[in-house]
């Protein structure tokens, strides 16, 4: 009887040590998946308990990184979470976030890992002061992105986001210094693509210069475009030429590239790019068109602030709903703890 007793025991014990083991490898995928899942949660939400269990994942997750000292952990989490509220408009809040994280990258050793993290803050926070028409900051953490940038193609990327802002201040001599940059090393690459980007971008300060050529490479990256077939990037030349004329009130030519751009946008289906084709028929005095564009942009202004009030009501759901969710899940932790107990209390009588 006391040898049926101790193998029972053996056994149950090696059951234990099993159902463990492969808790644990199960814990460690369903915590991928998890992370997956309220990335996407954060990133899309649709209702206000996507948003609530999202953000309270990812601030669970960084109060626990801190706690077992995962300052890479804490610091990822942190710039999803920066992230999702930079695109929904919280812009303070990701403000915040960000720079805990940035605090929290101060205390790693120096490395590329961390000079990557680095970057990717910084460039963060160029954006939301970008956003915030603080144009002096969003260009100081351009620059410092810039800094921690290690290769070719993120270092392009940053300096045609410090020349967007430089754009944006009327600056646009520095903005063709930068865009000089960009479009002299595409042409060492092999990405027509890029290249006529590059380009186009360049011919637009240009013209705002009066430069000479502004006209002859705001053409050449049209071209490559027609042979690229690519809507999208035709539709950025066609508008930065009808910019071009309208600037020296050459109206027929302002109303073909407008035109052009009027038929992409309506094939595209885009209500931002018709809003801005339509724009282009104020200048030219076509009262239908005016119409027209009146009647988007006031559907546009609706959906905007639709959607404020929608993720304005998803935060103010937050509370309530965290109370509930709270009780729930410790009556769910409770269950859990009182049926893994009976299982194991279970096997260990049918084996005695």
């Amino acid at each position: 009887m006391k040898y049926l007793y101790t193998s029972s025991l053996i056994i149950l014990l090696l059951f234990t040590s099993l159902f463990f083991v492969g808790s644990s490898e199960l814990a460690a995928q369903e915590s991928i998946d998890s992370a997956n899942f309220y990335r996407q949660k954060i990133l899309n939400p649709k209702t206000s308990h996507d948003l609530y269990a999202a953000f309270t994942y990812y601030e669970n997750r960084i109060v626990k990184n801190v706690a077992e000292n995962d300052t890479l952990s804490a610091i990822t989490n942190l710039r999803y979470l920066s992230i999702g509220e930079f695109d929904l408009g919280y812009v303070y809040e990701s403000e915040t976030s960000t720079v805990k994280a940035l605090s929290l990258v101060d205390n790693l050793p120096i490395e590329p890992t961390t000079n990557e993290i680095k970057k990717a803050l910084n460039t963060q926070l160029g954006r939301i002061y970008r956003q915030l028409d603080n144009t002096d900051k969003a260009i100081d953490y351009y620059k410092r992105a810039l800094h921690f940038s290690a290769n070719a193609s993120d270092s392009l990327l940053l300096r045609n986001n410090l020349a967007n802002v430089y754009r944006d201040m009327g600056e646009f001599v520095l903005a063709e210094r930068e865009l000089e940059i960009v479009y002299e090393r595409r042409l060492q690459e092999d990405d027509n693509n890029e290249l006529a980007r590059a380009l186009d971008n360049l011919s637009f300060v240009q013209g705002k210069l009066n430069s000479p050529i502004a006209l002859k490479n705001a053409q050449a990256a049209l071209d490559l475009r027609l042979d690229l077939q690519d809507t999208k990037g035709l539709f950025s030349s066609y508008r930065h030429l009808t910019y071009y004329y309208l600037d020296r009130n050459e109206k027929t030519q302002a109303r073909m590239y407008a035109e052009k751009c009027y038929d992409i946008a309506k094939s595209l289906q885009s209500a931002s790019y018709l809003v801005e084709a339509l724009s282009f028929f104020i200048a030219l005095d076509n009262e239908a068109r005016i119409k027209a564009y009146k009647r988007i942009t006031d559907s546009i202004s609706k959906a905007k602030q639709l959607k404020q009030n929608k993720f304005a009501a998803m935060k103010y759901d937050l509370s309530e709903e965290k109370e509930k969710t709270e009780a729930t899940k410790l009556l769910n932790e409770a269950q859990k703890r009182k049926t893994l107990m009976y299982q194991g209390l279970g096997i260990f009588i049918l084996l005695t």
